[in-house]
């Protein structure tokens, strides 16, 4: 794993709106050698790639370190300070949010991105650098475009057009379309968090999604949010990547089960299923919202 102490020798510090200097929250110490060395290849532009998936860590510091790699290739003293001064003005603008070849949407990890926000968003990055080297296009929570956002981003992601840089900040790699992932450069930034989900815990949910469409009813597991919230909104998380990816590219893991559906009802349960992480995260009754969500949408 990379942190940021490995992409550059000396300790990250930034320098606030208010002139004040901060040190940066430690990341993981580096873990591969091969992804080190193509980080530092490519933040010194010597084979700087168009686009990239940062994943790993927490959101908040995904968020922070394309700000850092930013201030890194926009710098007025990156050739001094590689990892930028924080006090030229292009570190200035920057880290107070006003830089014109900074892009950067945000949204909340409980809403989808959805297509007006993404054509707004490429139609940005459709503008040549004005001050800076490269105009970059920092997208958080990328993994929460919906099946529209995701083909109108694909466009852009095949033709960037010269000296654009695409950066997804993502808690799930593995949500995005195989043509979205396949044309970026992946970077962990961290260890991988409690908001990401282990391995492990993705192959219990195929199983046990996978028992369930088989038999038509509820899976046993559900019962398990009764205790527990973070599991009822792991199963949501799972079904949003198992729909988007059977709306639009038509590769789920479930795609017999999901082949019932058009691509439009398809779409329609993701948005469904991400209004209901948002409830499942803010209301009590959870665990009868989740299956009733189940019993509407995807009973058979």
């Amino acid at each position: 794993m990379i942190g940021l102490n490995d992409l550059f020798p000396e300790t990250p510090r930034r320098t606030t709106p208010g002139g004040n200097s901060e040190t940066l929250p430690p990341t993981a110490p580096a873990g591969d050698p091969e992804a080190e060395r193509r980080i530092r290849e490519w933040l010194h532009g010597e084979r700087l790639h168009h686009a990239v998936i940062l994943s790993g860590g927490h959101a908040d510091r995904r968020k922070a370190l394309a700000l850092e790699m930013a201030q890194s290739l926009f710098c007025d003293n990156r050739k001094v300070r590689p990892s930028g001064c924080g006090k030229c003005s292009a570190c200035a603008r920057l880290i107070s949010g006003n830089h014109p070849d900074y892009v950067f949407f945000d949204s909340k990890p409980t809403d989808f991105i959805r297509i007006e926000a993404m054509r707004e968003f490429c139609g940005d990055m459709a503008v040549p650098p004005i001050n800076a080297p490269y105009k970059i296009g920092v997208l958080r929570h990328a993994d929460r475009m919906n099946p529209s956002a995701a083909n109108a981003f694909l466009k852009t992601l095949e033709e960037p057009g010269e000296r654009r840089l695409l950066w997804l900040l993502a808690a799930q790699p593995n949500a995005f379309l195989a043509t979205i992932r396949s044309r970026c450069l992946e970077m962990t930034i961290g260890p991988v968090s409690e908001e990401v989900g282990a391995t492990e815990a993705q192959g219990d949910l195929s199983a046990s999604f996978a028992e369930w469409a088989d038999a038509g009813r509820i899976p046993e597991a559900l019962s398990e949010v009764e205790k527990d919230r973070e599991k009822g909104i792991a199963w949501v998380r799972y079904l949003q990547t198992e729909l988007r990816n059977a709306a639009v590219s038509g590769k789920s893991n479930h795609q017999k089960f999901f082949s019932r559906w058009s691509g439009y009802e398809l779409t329609t349960k993701f948005e469904k299923a991400v209004e209901l992480e948002g409830r499942l995260r803010s209301q009590a009754n959870y665990a009868l919202m989740l299956e009733v969500f189940f019993k509407a949408e995807l009973s058979t």
